[in-house]
């Protein structure tokens, strides 16, 4: 009888994979949009100023000028 308690638990609890994700491969908060994930790109400092004082829009800027005091 206790057998049959524990695989009726089992049944409606839906399986968890190693990544938090059910068996229909929703996420653990039950939404089914994936969100793509920005890639960060990691620059110089130098190279970004020089970037920043060949592009018109921000060769006059005050983020320029800042940069430039570090």
């Amino acid at each position: 009888m206790a057998d049959a308690g524990v695989e009726r638990e089992t049944v409606r609890a839906p399986r968890r994979g190693w990544c938090g994700r059910s068996e229909r491969g929703e996420r653990g908060g039950g939404s089914s949009r994936q969100y793509s994930r920005q890639r960060i790109t990691r620059v110089n400092l130098r190279d970004f100023i020089f970037y920043m004082e060949q592009e018109r829009e921000t060769s006059r800027s005050l983020l320029l000028y800042r940069a430039l005091l570090k």
